[in-house]
């Protein structure tokens, strides 16, 4: 897992319909549609993952983040 979060407009985070975003990284679509069918949640009908190609334009970035403290480390 790269990064998730709600898909929200703006501000509206009360307004949230329960839809999300999740950045995965794998070697092929075939294996990013495998791990998105193995989610549980996906799994038990609770939600429906789609997976989507992504392609990185440039550049290399050694970041750690934690979304949780706000700290940040780049190296």
């Amino acid at each position: 897992m790269f990064l998730s979060g709600a898909n929200i407009d703006g501000d509206q985070i009360d307004q949230w319909d329960g839809s999300g975003t999740a950045i995965i990284r794998a070697p092929s679509m075939a294996a990013a549609t495998a791990i998105a069918e193995a989610e549980p949640c996906h799994r038990e009908g609770l939600r429906i993952n789609k997976v989507h190609g992504w392609m990185l334009n440039e550049g290399t970035v050694r970041l750690t983040l934690s979304l949780f403290t706000g700290k940040a480390t780049l190296g």
